[in-house]
């Protein structure tokens, strides 16, 4: 399962990276997922991820912009390399102002990739969905999105 995790520098709630990461891949060994992410230098949700899936011993594939090339395009044009690849599904996590997040959420749309969004640090839009493991099937399902439960302990 390739996982396209795409997000804000500045998002640190670590538990909700990880225990979306657990929902979408529950019940694969680790090394049948391979956790895509854009590298951002600044940190946040991508190296949040990163660091999950190696601890998990699970496959990181880094897609860094190339900033010194293609200037301000780089983001749109590493989204799009990121997405072109494939995923089974992407992972957003925004904060206000997450204009290559959206980027990459609506290329993934674009492309048939199921997305969920953790809309913990933005307002929710009326229309929200997230995605759920279909019990009987295996499958990942939209539903109307509510904040996943995490254990902080």
């Amino acid at each position: 399962m390739r996982i396209l995790i795409t997000g804000s520098r500045f998002w640190s709630d670590r538990a909700a990276v990880e225990t979306a990461l657990r929902y979408v891949a529950a019940g694969l060994v680790p090394e049948a997922v391979t956790v895509v992410h854009g590298a951002c230098p600044y940190g946040g949700a991508d190296t949040i991820a990163g660091d999950i899936a190696a601890r998990w011993g699970c496959a990181v594939d880094e897609h860094p912009a190339d900033w010194d090339m293609f200037g301000k395009a780089a983001g749109p044009i590493r989204n799009q390399e990121m997405v072109d690849l494939g995923a089974d599904v992407c992972l957003a996590f925004p904060e206000t102002g997450s204009r290559g997040t959206w980027d990459c959420v609506r290329r993934a749309e674009n492309a048939g990739i199921p997305v969920g969004v953790d809309y913990t640090a933005i307002p929710v839009p009326t229309n929200a969905v997230r995605l759920a493991r279909d019990v009987a099937t295996g499958n990942l399902v939209q539903i109307p999105w509510t904040p996943l439960q995490t254990n902080h302990t």
